[in-house]
């Protein structure tokens, strides 16, 4: 089930293997809501300003790993800001539902989703 998806990629919900799915650059990564959470805020924590401003060739491509996970991936510094949107609107979307769900809002009435409730 889709959560979020921007033209770069999408976030789902692997309701059967209790992970959720983060396809991005032709790659799907599935991970679980602790460690979504965690490479989120390690992706939050770069300072994309400071990265453009640098004119060495280092930064070019940025380096992160995935959380207990032997994966290593080199994306751009462009693919770096379309993944932080990916994982914060993912985010986003989950917390919404959240919030709907505590107020007796039924989501499913507005459309059928079940996402992960935080």
């Amino acid at each position: 089930m889709e959560i979020y998806s921007t033209c770069f990629g999408f976030v789902a919900q692997n309701f059967l293997e209790r992970k959720l799915e983060l396809n991005f650059s032709n790659r799907t990564i599935k991970m679980c809501i602790t460690d979504f959470l965690l490479q989120r805020s390690r992706i939050n924590a770069i300072n994309i300003e400071s990265l453009l401003f640098d004119l060495s060739d280092s930064v070019d491509y940025f380096r992160f790993s995935l959380p207990k996970s032997s994966i290593v991936i080199d994306i751009t510094i462009s693919e770096l800001i379309q993944l932080k949107e990916l994982l914060n609107g993912a985010m986003y979307m989950l917390e919404l539902h959240t919030i709907l769900e505590k107020s007796g809002i039924s989501v499913d009435s507005i459309e059928e989703t079940h996402f992960v409730v935080l």
